[in-house]
């Protein structure tokens, strides 16, 4: 008769652990296992924030001097956005709009012309937890076996300018420890499914539009002229700020049909005189990317890249 193996019948205790969290406003499960096998793993993707929503939760909840990082100010005084939420809401709205008001505010604060726009894009970066997955469990002869995965990213809401036609949309890394007898990761963390997202594209002047120039969106084409009329800009020699501000007012105002497929905003160019139109989709998608966009004498561009003469980055 065979010898009966008196551990199968032991009773193996184990703790079952799990943590509902909220993340940014979403679930977030954290699920874990104590006993003679340890696991640990976070169900998705946890969005933590940027330096500029960290700041105002320091400075709302702690009362902590946050610099340069919240509130962001504007022009005149007083604060553009009360709450992390009310950052976040508007970066999910225009995440164009919000980089001008951030450009502008570390103009009042007397950050260099040359730093202004690229700082502003790394404050406005979220962090993410993309992978956290722990296990220590024993195998069928009983040996150790220990897994560890972690990883975090960084992703920018506009792409962060690096040099010359380079930009750069997220950075992150993935460190993962396993043997070699078993270095899959099964029921990990899920994937970070990439969130919609607007076509973009921008409009670069290195000086003032003359009367006659013209941009190009969608199907309907807006000229620079001696004086404002429809779809026309007054212009005829006029301060580059000034023509560009009352042009991206005149352009969000307008109800034309092709017009309104898009928002506009102003921002700082590469240069310190130089100055750019971002032009977004009103809509989240890929069909964004179907927008013309062309222009008479500035230059075009698509995220920063030569223009293939529509909207690019649309999901």
């Amino acid at each position: 008769m065979a010898e009966i193996d008196k551990k199968q019948y032991e009773p193996q205790t184990s703790i079952l652990m799990s943590f509902e969290m909220s993340v940014d406003d979403k679930p977030c499960v954290i699920e874990g296992e104590l006993g003679k096998n340890f696991s640990l793993k976070l169900s998705e993707a946890a969005k933590l924030g940027s330096p500029i929503s960290f700041g105002y939760w320091l400075r709302n909840d702690f009362k902590v001097d946050c610099g340069l990082l919240a509130p962001i100010t504007k022009a005149g005084g007083g604060d553009l956005y009360k709450t992390s939420a009310e950052y976040k809401a508007a970066v999910a709205e225009n995440p164009n709009t919000v980089h001008a008001a951030v450009v502008e505010h570390l103009k009042l604060k007397d950050v260099p012309a040359w730093l202004q726009s690229t700082l502003a894009t790394a404050m406005m970066g979220e962090l993410v937890i993309t992978d956290l997955f722990i296990e220590n469990r024993a195998d069928a002869d009983g040996k150790e076996i220990k897994k560890r995965k972690f990883g975090l990213k960084l992703q920018f809401p506009r792409p962060l300018p690096l040099m010359e036609s380079v930009t750069l949309k997220s950075c992150g890394f993935v460190i993962k420890s396993a043997p070699p007898i078993d270095d899959k990761f099964e029921g990990e963390t899920k994937v970070l499914t990439a969130q919609p997202a607007v076509a973009t594209g921008l409009i670069a002047f290195s000086k003032a539009p003359a009367a006659d120039d013209w941009i190009k969106i969608g199907g309907a084409t807006w000229t620079f002229a001696a004086q404002q009329g429809e779809r026309q800009t007054a212009a005829g020699g006029g301060v580059m700020d000034d023509i560009l501000k009352r042009l991206v007012v005149e352009l969000n105002e307008s109800q034309d049909a092709q017009i309104k497929l898009c928002t506009y905003s102003l921002a700082p160019g590469k240069g310190d005189t130089d100055r750019e139109i971002w032009v977004s989709a009103a809509q989240p998608g890929p069909a964004g990317n179907d927008i013309v966009l062309a222009a008479s004498a500035a230059k075009i561009g698509a995220e920063k890249t030569q223009s293939t003469g529509t909207l690019a980055g649309g999901r």
